[in-house]
């Protein structure tokens, strides 16, 4: 823009100064770093490692062919790893579901050996465990028939299935995914988000077992001064002495002057 000029019929001071920080935010953005698409990816995505996530989804064939279904079943595979894992679980996943999982494997190898070099330890973890049990109820199979063929308790299957849901919503949002994949975990998600994930289940699990923790968890140490104040509340719960008048509380002036004195 034009510099304005002074009296003297030079630039003036503030103008001066206006122009050289306008040029040093030029350069400043045209010399900043650039994310790559993986970089692009990565920051879009959520929970335990976002880069062994974008490295599946940018890995090529790897849901390549699966049914909507398919690729629920597949994503899911990373959110069970953070899972306890043991209980019984009597419906598979198919064919290509495994396939998918045989391609995860080798991505998952390489982060942890990238980690490894660069000195970090961030969680990589995987199970096709539970995977038909996602399998199923994305391709339609009701709470009932689903909780029916396994062990695990239904909280344990509202987090997996809420994770997933996680999963393909990053997947439908996250840059440069590819656009078979992107379509496939929408089509997954018009059918996966139904009761009761959508009503007030989970939340009445997560109080329920927030307060089975609670409920468990061993009391810690009391102080004496906390014992103290115990004691006396108690005493004056349990007085026979003691009633309760509404109503303002009468003045006592000889118990005030005994305060006062102390």
């Amino acid at each position: 823009g034009a510099i304005g000029v002074g009296e003297g019929g030079g630039v003036s001071k503030a103008d001066k100064e206006t122009s050289d920080k306008a040029e040093a935010g030029h350069l400043a953005r045209a010399n900043a770093p650039q994310l790559s698409e993986f970089g692009q990816i990565v920051s879009s995505l959520g929970g335990e490692n976002e880069v062994f996530l974008a490295s599946v989804l940018m890995s090529a064939n790897i849901f390549d062919g699966l049914e909507p279904h398919e690729v629920a079943a597949a994503l899911s595979t990373l959110a069970a790893g953070e899972m306890r894992q043991g209980s019984a679980c009597f419906l598979e996943p198919s064919q290509p579901v495994f396939d998918a999982v045989a391609q995860i494997e080798p991505v998952a190898v390489a982060l942890l050996q990238a980690q490894a070099r660069a000195g970090v330890d961030y969680p990589v973890s995987w199970s096709a465990q539970y995977a038909g049990l996602v399998q199923g109820w994305a391709a339609g199979m009701s709470w009932t028939e689903v909780m029916a063929e396994t062990a695990l308790d239904a909280g344990d299957v509202l987090r997996l299935l809420s994770r997933t849901i996680e999963l393909l919503r990053g997947t439908l949002m996250a840059p440069y995914v590819p656009q078979h994949v992107r379509v496939s975990a929408r089509e997954a998600l018009s059918t996966f988000n139904r009761p009761p994930l959508q009503d007030d289940f989970l939340r009445q699990v997560q109080a329920a077992e927030r307060a089975s923790v609670r409920a468990d968890a061993t009391p810690e140490p009391r102080t004496p001064e906390e014992e103290d104040e115990e004691d006396v509340s108690e005493n004056v719960g349990d007085s026979d002495d003691f009633d309760y008048v509404e109503g303002e509380p009468e003045y006592d002036e000889d118990m005030a002057a005994a305060i006062a004195q102390e």
